[in-house]
């Protein structure tokens, strides 16, 4: 059994306040020493949070959609799943300083399942339904308390990402199944991968799940963008194909290093794949 990028029954505290944060940093850096990143003429980090504040006392109206920090935020992430949209993730928030919506709504779009007919489908809303009776949740007074911490901690997404899940403190149907520590004795050898700075499935549910399982081996990829395998690593994908061919797992703490840069090829020419409705999943 090959796992990458799972979530950890063991981690219910911190589910996802670090969705988008950790790769936003590398984004930032990047945008600032690149010719290919206009967002803030060298200074993106502080434009962001101009933008952000912005955007959050003044959503932006645009051809009779609005765009606030919700659809902000979900465009962000959604450009952070691969190093080769950033520049289209740069592009959409430059254009959003001067007031246009449509980029940026663009990536927000794909990302919630939103077609160019203005109808969603419905899997963001089935994953809720399913996640909010898979594990026991904070009541609405705790998440309360939460919301100022996960702010401090992972500023613009923490406290977002936190709240995403607040219908669940208030689910009409209870939890049928608790967080658990899952060993899976006498499995046959398990691979776990996990990406350092995965934007939607943070790096500590892939190592405390290598950690309870007492067959799997972990393997880890550094760098940004959500998923290792298939992304051309050939680190990665030689160490899955061996796997998957032969059952031959690698060494068990095997670390590979991100071997591409940000390329040029764009959000839109890349073939789509499968999103997560909610940043952790």
């Amino acid at each position: 059994m090959e796992m990458t990028a799972r979530i950890s029954h063991g981690i219910l505290a911190e589910r996802g306040w670090s969705a988008g944060a950790l790769p936003f940093p590398a984004f930032l850096s990047w945008c600032a020493e690149t010719k290919e990143c206009a967002l803030g003429g060298g200074d993106p980090e502080s434009t962001f949070q101009t933008l952000m504040s912005d955007i959050d006392q003044h959503p932006l109206a645009a051809e009779g959609r609005i765009m606030g920090p919700g659809e902000t935020v979900y465009g962000v992430v959604m450009g952070l799943y691969d190093r080769n949209w950033w520049p289209d993730l740069a592009a959409a928030l430059t254009a959003a300083e001067s007031g246009e919506t449509a980029p940026l709504l663009t990536l927000s779009d794909r990302y919630l399942g939103r077609s160019e007919s203005g109808a969603y489908d419905n899997l963001a809303e089935a994953n809720l339904a399913i996640m909010c009776i898979d594990d026991p949740w904070p009541s609405v007074d705790e998440v309360k308390e939460l919301t100022q911490e996960a702010d401090e901690r992972f500023p613009n997404f923490g406290a977002f990402n936190l709240n995403i899940t607040l219908p669940c403190s208030m689910w009409p149907v209870e939890p049928v199944s608790r967080p658990e520590i899952v060993h899976a004795a006498g499995a046959p050898p398990i691979m776990v991968i996990g990406t350092t700075d995965d934007p939607a499935t943070p790096y500590e549910w892939a190592t405390t799940l290598a950690e309870q399982m007492e067959s799997a081996t972990l393997v880890t990829l550094e760098g940004e963008g959500h998923v290792a395998m298939g992304r051309g690593n050939p680190c990665i994908d030689e160490a899955v194909d061996h796997y998957l061919t032969g059952l031959v797992l690698p060494e068990d703490g095997k670390r590979c290093e991100e071997t591409s840069g940000v390329s040029a090829q764009g959000f839109n020419s890349l073939v789509p794949r499968k999103r997560s409705p909610l940043p952790w999943r």
